[in-house]
């Protein structure tokens, strides 16, 4: 159970999620999850509902498959930790490869396709005009983590393609976004690294992005700002067809330093920044977004279950509805069993 509040601009700010998840079902190694989320202070601003289901391929000891469903009608989602655009409907399906590995280098990789499903209403002078999406994107997926003595590194990376001529039809893709295709193709990745440092110190750099050489719809577009971002900004801030997001982070020694094993509270320091790029926009629209903040925060965790975290983040830019050097106070609450 979490309680944050991690919103968009002209949404109320809390978020509670709840996720539930059961491994080893039947005894064969079989995994169920569920998610939800809502804003307690006004429903319609967000109520999304999620489900995995997992199952090892029998005699097939690194292959495994999923089916997933989520259903949401917020226009931005956090539920799951990071922001995604679109109201409506996925339900999609992964083939997920564990590769082999060694001694401080994991790895794994996915292959699937997705139905999404979205809805958009467009107000003006009271007409209301809807402009419905269905497409049938493909993914491919590699994630790798090295760990060594004093240092964790993390990288994902993948590519995600649609094909004309399944789902909605080009006049679809261009009501939804000027100059849109129903086939596109864009490469999305992160590379980031922590760092233990002398005295109990740790350095943390993230760099995250995507690239794309086409406009997309929105529902493929990299948002930009938040706390998986840049911070100091509400979430999902901008979109961009391309991104570019990096962060610095100056972490304390733990603060419980005395304390069992399974509790730790550190304080740190930061620097977000990040650019958004709009291809073949309209005569009168911007095309380019930047985005920078610094500030600090704390991040608590106790018995092993209880987390906590929050953030002041002071934006450098001005970004709608954010003014520069007017701080965000961000948090999370969250427990797990």
């Amino acid at each position: 159970m979490e309680l944050n509040n991690r919103y968009s601009a002209n949404t109320t700010p809390l978020r509670l999620d709840l996720s539930l998840r059961y491994d080893n079902l039947w005894q064969l190694g079989h995994t169920i999850g569920f998610g939800f989320q809502i804003a307690p202070q006004r429903i319609q601003d967000a109520l999304i509902y999620s489900g995995y289901y997992i199952a090892p391929v029998p005699g097939v000891d690194w292959l495994s498959v999923m089916a997933q469903a989520i259903r949401q009608n917020s226009n931005v989602s956090t539920l799951g930790g990071s922001a995604v655009a679109g109201n409506g409907s996925v339900i999609g399906g992964r083939l997920l490869f564990d590769l082999p590995g060694k001694k401080g280098f994991f790895h794994s990789a996915s292959f699937g396709a997705d139905y999404k499903d979205f809805t958009q209403d467009l107000s003006i002078n009271g007409a209301t005009t809807g402009s419905p999406i269905q497409y049938f994107p493909f993914s491919l997926s590699y994630t790798a983590a090295w760990v060594g003595k004093n240092y964790q590194t993390e990288f994902s990376g993948g590519v995600t393609w649609s094909f004309r001529g399944i789902g909605s039809d080009e006049t679809d893709f261009d009501n939804r976004r000027y100059a849109s295709d129903a086939s596109f193709f864009y490469f999305r990745g992160s590379l980031g690294n922590t760092l233990d440092l002398p005295w109990g110190f740790q350095a943390y750099g993230l760099v995250q992005g995507q690239a794309s050489a086409q406009p997309l719809v929105d529902t493929e577009e990299f948002a930009l700002g938040g706390l998986n971002t840049v911070r100091g900004y509400l979430e999902s801030a901008v979109l961009g067809d391309s991104a570019f997001a990096g962060t610095l982070e100056l972490r304390s020694p733990s603060l419980l330093w005395w304390a069992p094993e399974g509790n730790e509270w550190r304080v740190f320091g930061f620097l977000d920044g990040g650019v958004a790029w709009v291809n073949d926009p309209l005569p009168e629209q911007q095309d380019e977004f930047s985005l920078a903040s610094a500030g600090f925060g704390s991040t608590i965790k106790l018995f092993e279950h209880l987390n906590g975290s929050v953030v002041l983040g002071v934006p450098f830019i001005t970004q709608s509805p954010n003014t520069a050097y007017d701080p965000l106070l961000s948090f999370r609450v969250w427990g797990e069993l």
